[in-house]
């Protein structure tokens, strides 16, 4: 859901972060609203008619993510909120941190880079080939940067793309002659400030903290 679209409708909320995994990563964002739609209902959370809750730059459909956001128009506190949905969801969404939060304006006009760990079995065998590829990618400005580590290609990326990063990854896969079995995990969803970026998790903790005084 495009950042501008979004009609958010008070001040005070809580932001959730949570790990989408396993058969969580074909839900798609109108079914993932519906399952956090049931989720409120069944830990009796009070939802505001005008706005309730909306996922805050989600994952594509396809992808597992260890860093997704949901922003919920509540009067109730972060750690009450958790305490009410900790364990009503399926393995394969965990909830991971609730957030108090007062200033989703200026959140939202914040350009966000997603970093991706791209797991391929035996990618070292090809990495000089994978290297260029992924260089031409950075020529292009599909992606900012990578690297190689021990478990695999980690990728940052805008994120906003015209493919989804599974669609790059397998072109350049079969390109290299690399059996397409792989799997695409978003490991944190940073912020771009003009002196850096800022993983989400690590600003919604300094902003709790200010709104807390």
């Amino acid at each position: 859901m495009a950042a501008d679209s979004l009609k958010w409708g008070c001040a005070k909320m809580v932001v959730i972060r949570y790990q989408k995994m396993g058969l969580g990563a074909f839900i798609g964002e109108e079914e993932m609203l519906g399952c956090w739609g049931r989720v409120f209902n069944r830990a009796a959370i009070n939802l505001d008619k005008d706005f309730s809750y909306k996922l805050f730059r989600p994952a594509d459909e396809g992808e597992e993510s260890e860093d997704e956001y949901l922003v919920l128009n509540t009067p109730l506190k972060a750690d009450k909120v958790e305490s009410k949905i900790a364990e009503l969801f399926p393995d394969w969404i965990t909830v991971c941190d609730c957030f108090d939060f007062d200033d989703l304006e200026e959140l939202i006009e914040i350009q966000t880079r997603n970093i991706f760990m791209i797991n391929v079995p035996n990618f070292k065998l090809k990495e000089g080939m994978l290297s260029k590829a992924l260089d031409s990618l950075v020529e292009e400005k599909m992606i900012i940067a990578y690297k190689f580590e021990d478990e695999g290609i980690k990728v940052a990326q805008s994120s906003i793309l015209s493919n989804t990063m599974c669609d790059i990854i397998d072109g350049i896969l079969v390109k290299n002659d690399i059996v397409s079995d792989f799997q695409i995990v978003r490991k944190k969803l940073m912020l771009e400030f003009a002196d850096g970026l800022v993983w989400m998790k690590d600003y919604l903790e300094e902003k709790a903290k200010e709104t807390k005084v």
